[in-house]
This record gives structure tokens, sequence and C-alpha cells, in this order.
């Protein structure tokens, strides 16, 4: 009699062991995945809500985030030069770092798709950011360049930015074929925009699946600031040159972006190879490889908006292009560069528990995200036989 009632403990025991496990693993898949919304912009309607239920461990309130497709929209002609290769340069920022986005829409000479962010705030704090949209706007406009699009996200919270959700928004506002997507701290070389409407190889190129990596650069701050106090080089004063860059290199005011903090990050670029080179050269994309690309639109696929702020947001929509069978090639004597970036302020303590639950939710993220993209099966390319040369 002892033994049955102890083997009844046993299993029942068992049962409700496995219910916990069952359970538990369906709260963390419900926390990690978070059944992230897709909504296309529903046409007429310019104020539309989106929920984002990314949660974060301790969080159970999803952000709904209200999304203005074409919030201001350049008045300036559009493919003036009547050219079939046009593109359109897509990017994102909070509303902090308007300066930044006045910065590349100045040196940009096409069009400029950007989404804003605007966390959530009282009446007074949305109205002004709106406020100082428009004002960068109407400066944009005056110069009779850059045709400057903007959209608008507005709820969440900064330590929550959703970078992907505004890149996707970014890219649905684009009418071109060609799409340059960067990051709105750097600024582009000269002519940039004019050399891609030139080069139908380009064009030929990217409807085969082929991407352009535009080589990114940085400018080193702590040399930057030594010239400086010299009365040399100063800090704005960004190479908008191949030739000016290299200028810039053997006196250690510029390097690769990232080149020091994390190398990896565009090694496979082969700024070296750029360098000495004037054409076009194929490159593998390698782990953690961050380039900054263009391509076709319409082929490629969303940004993954279950990844949000810090942390494989981009490369997740990097390692798609790879299992789609994408191939990357280097622009010749053009590239990006991000000005001098002063070092951030260690993160508080709370700051610290948040991104440590975020480095777990994001750990299980990348398993989910790497299986879903193991049955995808990369397509067989055969690439013109064209070569872009400056």
């Amino acid at each position: 009699m002892k033994g049955v009632w102890s083997l009844q403990v046993f299993q029942v025991t068992r049962n409700a062991l496995t219910w916990c496990v069952v359970v538990t693993l369906a709260i963390v898949m419900f926390v990690i995945v978070g059944g992230t919304v897709w909504l296309e912009s529903s046409s007429g309607d310019p104020y539309i809500s989106r929920p984002i239920f990314n949660f974060v461990f301790g969080e159970s309130v999803p952000d709904h985030l209200t999304i203005i497709p074409s919030f201001i929209i350049s008045q300036l002609p559009r493919n003036i030069n009547g050219t079939p290769s046009d593109i359109t340069l897509t990017t994102q920022c909070s509303i902090d770092r308007l300066s930044r986005l006045e910065v590349l829409a100045q040196s940009w000479n096409g069009i400029l798709s950007a989404a804003v962010f605007i966390p959530n705030g009282t009446y007074e704090s949305i109205s002004a950011g709106q406020a100082n949209i428009r004002a960068l706007h109407r400066k944009i406009e005056d110069l009779k360049s850059c045709r400057l699009d903007i959209s608008v996200v507005i709820g969440g919270s900064m330590s929550r930015y959703p970078i992907n959700v505004l890149r996707n928004l970014a890219l649905e506002q684009c009418q071109t074929s060609l799409v340059f997507i960067l990051d709105a701290d750097f600024t582009v070389s000269k002519g940039l925009h004019e050399f891609i409407q030139t080069q139908t190889c380009l064009t030929a190129k990217t409807e085969k699946y082929i991407g352009f990596v535009v080589p990114a650069l940085e400018m080193v701050c702590e040399n930057v600031k030594k010239v400086k106090r010299k009365g040399g080089y100063g800090m704005t004063d960004l190479p908008t040159t191949k030739t000016e860059v290299v200028d810039a290199m053997n006196k250690g005011l510029a390097r690769t972006f990232y080149g020091k903090a994390t190398p990896a990050d565009q090694a496979a670029t082969n700024i070296p190879k750029w360098l000495a080179g004037d054409c076009s050269y194929p490159i593998t994309s390698a782990q953690g490889f961050e380039p900054y690309v263009i391509v076709s639109r319409e082929l490629i696929p969303k940004f993954d908006e279950r990844f949000y702020s810090y942390g494989w947001n981009k490369v997740q929509w990097l390692r798609h292009l790879d299992h789609l069978g994408f191939q990357l090639e280097v622009l010749p004597n053009h590239f990006v560069i991000h000005p001098c970036r002063e070092e951030e302020p260690t993160s508080s303590a709370e700051t610290s528990s948040r991104q440590w639950w975020q480095e777990v939710r994001r750990y299980f993220l990348v398993k989910i995200f790497l299986r879903e993209m193991s049955v995808i099966h990369p397509k067989t390319i055969t690439p013109p036989h064209c070569e872009i040369c400056a």
C-alpha cells in the first residue's frame, strides 16, 4: 500500500512539474517573440495605431505606437534629371537627433525618406517635437537640393526605441526602386547621388539580388580634438571625397567605422582594397558584418520589428538577405562617414539591469529568428557581367 501511495505521489508531482514547464515555456515564448503586429498604412487615414507587443521581463503593458506616414513631404520636383536610376535614401532617428538628420540631408541631393520617433510625453512636448520637425523641413526645403519626406512615430520610450518599426515606415514611403538604407548619424560623400544615377550597371545588378555596400568610416575623436586645439582640422570638417579620406586616414583622423570598438562590423568591406582601387568588387558577408547597402526595394524583406533598441536589429535583416541569396559588392570611390563621437556615459544600475534582461530576451529571439530563416532556400543568381568604375 505504501508503494502504491508513493507511486501516486510521484505521478502527481511529475504531472505538476510537466505542466509548470509547459506553462513557463509558453509564457517565455510569448515574452520573447512578442506577437509583433505588422500593419500596412491604410490610405486616407494618416493616423494608424500599431500595437507592438514587445514585452520585456517585468513589463506587462505593450507599447502602442501612433504612426503618421508622410507627416510632411517635400514639394520640390522629383527625378529632375529624368534618369531611370533614381534612388531614395532612407533613415530614422529620435526627435533629439534632428540636428544629425539636418546634416545628412544637407549632404544628399536626392530623395530622403526619414522616420522620426517621438517618445510618450505631455501634449506640449509632443507638439513641440512636431513643430521642430516642421522647422527642420522648411530649412531643408529652402536649400532646394534634398527632397526630404518625414514620417513620424509617437509612443513608447527611448529605452525601447522601435528602430525597425521606423526603418520599415521609411521604406514604405519610398517610390523609387533603388533604396539606400543608412543611419542618420552619417553624412554621404560628395556626388554620391549623381554617381548612382549614371550607373546603369548598378541598377541591372540590384535587380538580380545584388546589394552594393557603401564603405562606412568614422572620425577618430581623440585625434581630431588634438588637431583642433592646434588650429587645424575642425570637429565638423568631414572628408567629402576619397582623396580627403586618404589624407585624413594618413593623419590618423579617420578610420573604418567602429574599427576600434567592434572591427568585425565593417571588416568584410576591406577598406584597404577600396582605397587602392577604382572599381567595384564582390565580397563575402561574415558574422557580425553590418554594412550600409544600396538594394532593390522590391526584392528586400521587411526589418523584423520584434527587434528593438540595440542588438541584432540590423544583423537579422542582413542575415535574411543572405538566406534569400543576395550577393554583395563594394561601391567604388564613395563612402559614408560618422562624425567625431563622444564616449557615452556609463549606464545606471537600473538601466544595466534592464539591458541584462533585454539581452536574455534577445538571445532567445535570435534563436527563434534563425530557425525561421532555416526554411528559406537561397535563389540561384546570375548577375550581369558588368563592372562599376569611377
